[in-house]
C-alpha cells in the first residue's frame, strides 16, 4: 500500500545528472552500484528464470543493455552465462558520456561492447539484439516517453524484452533510507536513490502504459519486471 508517495517526484534532478557534480563522488556511485544492484535488482532471479532457459549451449546470444550505467549488470550477466556454458555477447549503451568513459576504464572481457548512444540511435540502423533489457531506467522516463521507449526496445528486440525497475513504496523508500545512510557513504547513492523511488511507478501506473502483448511481473524486494516475448507467426 501507498501511504505516503502518492505522486511521482518528478521536478527534482538526481545529483548524478548535474553535469558539474562531483567526479569523485559520481565515480564512486558508478562502483557502489555493484552493491546496490546485487543485493536489490534480482538480476541472478532473473537470469535464471527468464534468460538461461531461453538459451542452448554452444549458441551465441547478443544482449542489448539499455542505459547500462557502470556496466555491472552485463558484466555479472556474462559470468553467469559463462559458468552454465552459455555465452553471451552484451552490447552496453548509456547516452550519458559519464557512465561511458567509467565503463572504459575497467578491465572489459570481449564479449562486453560499450557505446555512448540511446536505443533510438540503434534503431535507426535497424540493428536487434536477442535479448533486450534494461536496469532502473523506466523511471527516469516521464509518462509522455514510456510508450515510445517500451516500443523501440520492442522493435530493438529479437526474442526477449525484460525491463527491472523499481515499484514506488513507502516501505522501499524508507527500508532504502536506512540501508543507504547505513552502507554507502561518499556518493550520490542515498540521495539519487531515494529520489529514484519517490520517481518510479506504481503497478497500476505501468499498467496503463504497457503496450499490447506486454506482461507486468512483481519480483522482490520491490520491482518491477515489464517484459515482452516476441511470437513467431508461422504462414501456413
Amino acid at each position: 500500500m501507498v501511504l505516503f508517495l502518492k505522486n511521482r517526484e518528478r521536478f527534482k534532478e538526481e545529483k548524478m545528472d548535474d553535469p558539474d557534480c562531483d567526479p569523485v563522488l559520481l565515480d564512486n556511485t558508478y562502483r557502489q552500484f555493484v552493491i546496490v544492484n546485487r543485493l536489490l535488482s534480482g538480476w541472478k532471479h532473473i537470469y535464471k528464470r527468464w534468460l538461461k532457459p531461453k538459451m542452448s549451449v554452444g549458441e551465441t546470444y547478443t544482449v542489448l543493455d539499455i542505459g547500462a550505467g557502470g556496466g555491472d549488470v552485463p558484466l555479472s550477466l556474462i559470468a553467469w552465462a559463462e559458468a552454465d556454458g552459455y555465452n553471451l555477447s552484451i552490447t552496453a549503451i548509456d547516452p550519458d558520456p559519464r557512465a561511458f568513459d567509467y565503463m572504459l576504464k575497467q578491465d572489459l572481457p570481449n564479449t562486453l561492447m560499450t557505446r555512448c548512444c540511446s536505443s533510438y540511435e540503434l534503431l535507426e540502423t535497424g540493428e536487434a539484439f536477442d535479448f533486450v533489457i534494461s536496469n532502473n531506467v523506466l523511471h527516469h522516463l516521464p509518462e509522455s516517453e514510456l510508450i515510445a521507449f517500451l516500443e523501440s526496445s520492442q522493435l530493438l528486440a529479437k526474442n526477449f524484452v525484460i525491463h527491472n525497475d523499481i515499484v514506488r513504496d513507502d516501505f522501499a523508500y524508507f527500508g532504502f533510507a536506512v540501508l543507504s545512510k547505513l552502507f554507502f557513504h561518499k556518493s550520490f547513492i542515498s540521495y539519487d536513490g531515494l529520489l529514484s523511488v519517490r520517481r518510479s511507478f506504481t503497478k497500476k501506473e505501468l499498467e496503463k502504459f504497457m503496450p499490447n502483448n506486454w506482461r507486468l511481473n512483481s519480483a522482490f524486494p520491490f520491482r518491477h519486471l515489464l517484459m515482452y516475448e516476441v511470437t513467431v507467426q508461422h504462414v501456413s
